[in-house]
């Protein structure tokens, strides 16, 4: 069984919020990478996993509708980081929002 930690980096810059989630898994390999985020691709390293190949396109859509813009980082020896960027003030706090780490939720009262 593979396991996989994940990572979450919540960050501001300038009027924006940049999230950065990474994880331990296998990664993406290179040939897939300029795929990931269009409906129903499925790389080689997801063919024995279940799923349909649209959550990445979901996501995309859904921060791009909102004006923001998502990105598969550079590979790595393992896993995978997102890096995801949405502009404008960040709304109040909301207890919803508390991501063990996230320097955001931390600042606020």
């Amino acid at each position: 069984e593979l396991v996989s930690s994940v990572a979450v980096d919540c960050s501001r810059r300038a009027d924006q919020l940049e999230v950065r989630i990474s994880d331990s898994g296998p990664g993406i390999a290179a040939d897939d990478a300029a795929r990931i985020f269009e409906a129903g691709y499925r790389g080689e390293g997801a063919k024995t996993t279940a799923g349909a190949g649209v959550g990445l396109t979901v996501v995309k859509r859904l921060v791009e509708e909102h004006g923001g813009s998502i990105a598969l980082g550079p590979k790595t020896a393992q896993g995978a980081t997102f890096t995801l960027r949405l502009p404008g003030a960040l709304p109040e706090f909301s207890q919803a929002c508390a991501v063990e780490g996230c320097d955001i939720c931390s600042s606020q009262p």
